[in-house]
């Protein structure tokens, strides 16, 4: 009797091997593919708020008009300006890691440097007069804040030339651990040139007191500009 043919097994038996090889290959390529994707994603995902340095302070306009009254669309957008100067100018004044938190000189001469350049030269003088105005206490670290205004500015004719603006500031930092609120009120004038707002006079008050529930205030003070 005739053996039967085992070739067709044989066959068989290769082909199911090439298509193992085949299935282990394409889910090795998916299993790198998607490391490369993934491993960045971990690597690139951010600390806890606590060591992360955050420039989160927001502007918000209140009641704004001008003078001549302009159209509601060119307020707003005269509103919108003035909301992103404010926010660059309390972003670098308060928002910035305060360095000076021991004994010895400060780290940077002129703690004012950061925001001199939206300064008028005359208003420039009057804060590095009397900078605590902008400038944290030593050792609170301001990782939030809003600042809103009301005001009103001229326009003349087609573009605008000052403002002058009631400012309420508070901002959130933290120092020693504890909780700190930074409070600034009272008038700001800025005027526009040809690089953009710039502030001009201001008559501010600038507080810092703890916030901790069981604890009181641990440091206070009201520093007043020039306008």
């Amino acid at each position: 009797m005739a053996t039967p043919d085992q070739s067709p097994p044989t066959t068989r038996a290769v082909g199911r091997s090439s298509l193992e090889r085949f299935v282990i290959a394409v889910v090795l390529t998916a299993v790198v593919a998607l490391a490369v994707v993934i491993v960045p994603l971990f690597a690139l995902k951010p600390g806890p708020p606590s060591a992360r340095r955050s420039t989160s302070v927001t502007a918000t306009a209140g009641t704004f008009s001008t003078v001549p009254r302009l159209p509601t669309a060119q307020r707003r957008e005269l509103a919108s300006g003035l909301e992103t100067f404010l926010k660059s100018l309390y972003d670098r004044a308060f928002t910035h890691i305060n360095t000076a938190t021991v004994a010895g000189p400060p780290a940077t001469p002129d703690p004012t440097a950061g925001i001199s350049q939206l300064f008028s030269p005359r208003a420039l003088d009057a804060l590095r007069a009397q900078p605590g105005v902008f400038v944290p206490p030593d050792g609170v670290r301001v990782y939030n804040g809003l600042v809103s205004f009301d005001g009103v500015a001229t326009v003349d004719p087609l573009r605008p030339t000052q403002a002058f603006l009631d400012i309420a500031f508070v901002g959130k930092g933290q120092s020693a651990g504890a909780l700190v609120e930074i409070v600034q009120k009272g008038s700001m004038l800025v005027v526009h040139t040809p690089g953009g707002w710039r502030v001009a006079g201001f008559e501010l008050t600038t507080t810092a007191a703890s916030v901790s529930p069981s604890a009181s205030p641990r440091s206070s003070r009201a520093i007043h500009g020039a306008l």
